[in-house]
């Protein structure tokens, strides 16, 4: 499946958590709240952007997982058309959505930073909040640029 749009979006109010954009995700860590629930909905388009409708009864569902490797420190629960994280442990993870249709996934995000906090504030979470850093980190760029020319000549 060639998905072009994947927004991840607060269930109750529908902000934009995080999206990806070119391989990677842009905003986040998603944080969620220790010893309690935190619900995210998908908004999904296909490759001729066509809108992937997901629920119990739709052809998909949105399920997530603990990429391998990480900590499990998050309890994930899938309801079909959004997923509950549940905060087990304080601490780091890296969470997959997914595209699911019938028993397999047809489409795995990348890995996005998910940290389980106990001072949670839902603002945090929010794409346009006052509270994240637009200048993300990307794997394929050279981080050791300091702005100034290192020539010797």
């Amino acid at each position: 499946m060639d998905v072009e749009e994947f927004e991840l979006l607060d269930h109750e109010s529908g902000e934009q958590l995080a999206y990806v954009h070119d391989g990677h995700w842009d905003h986040g860590p998603l944080y969620v709240p220790l010893e309690d629930g935190v619900a995210v909905e998908a908004h999904a388009e296909d490759a001729d952007g066509e809108e992937i409708a997901f629920g119990e009864d739709e052809e998909y569902q949105l399920e997530a997982e603990v990429a391998e490797g990480a900590e499990e420190n998050v309890e994930i629960e899938s309801h079909g058309d959004h997923v509950e994280l549940t905060g087990e442990e304080e601490g780091i993870t890296e969470v997959i959505f997914q595209i699911w249709h019938d028993d397999h996934s047809d489409w795995d995000s990348p890995e996005l930073e998910a940290e389980v906090v106990e001072d949670f504030d839902a603002e945090e979470n929010h794409a346009d909040g006052d509270y994240h850093d637009d200048d993300h980190d990307h794997d394929d760029h050279d981080d050791d640029h300091d702005d100034h020319d290192h020539d010797d000549d």
